[in-house]
């Protein structure tokens, strides 16, 4: 009996583990996004991470200066609460930044942008090319609504 309810406990335990956690901003204007102090989870949002900014804040995007493409992966992003946040990247040298909202949910935007908020993605460069890109992809029918 015991070998049966192992296997089903960590199927359990892993799909628990699995599931999209809600992560806010709580850090000052300004900061990084790779500081695990300025989330709530107090853990740098990834894959399956649903996004909330709640405050008015300019974040940095940059992990490291370099001009490597770099790729920031989550579920969901929701800007709410009439906040106006600014995405920088700031790396001198010029490169790529990818910002990927990857939702599997049709059922709910893997952008929203409320009323009386904004989104401003801001790609200030001293020298070299510059790219930075907002993606919208994962599962057929998932939404932004701004």
């Amino acid at each position: 009996m015991l070998r049966i309810l192992s296997p089903a406990i960590a199927i359990f335990i892993f799909s628990l583990q699995t599931l999209a956690a809600t992560i806010t901003w709580i850090g000052p204007s300004g900061s990084n996004w790779n500081n695990t102090a300025n989330w709530s989870t107090i853990t740098v949002p990834g894959l399956a991470d649903d996004v909330i900014f709640n405050t008015s804040v300019s974040v940095e995007m940059d992990i490291i200066p370099t001009t490597a493409s770099q790729t920031y992966t989550i579920h969901s992003l929701l800007v709410t609460s009439n906040a106006a946040v600014t995405l920088t990247r700031t790396q001198p040298g010029g490169g790529t930044r990818i910002f990927r909202l990857a939702s599997i949910d049709a059922a709910s935007p893997g952008l929203k942008i409320d009323n009386g908020a904004s989104l401003t993605i801001s790609a200030a460069n001293t020298g070299g090319t510059l790219n930075y890109t907002l993606d919208l992809t994962g599962a057929a029918g998932v939404t932004g609504d701004i």
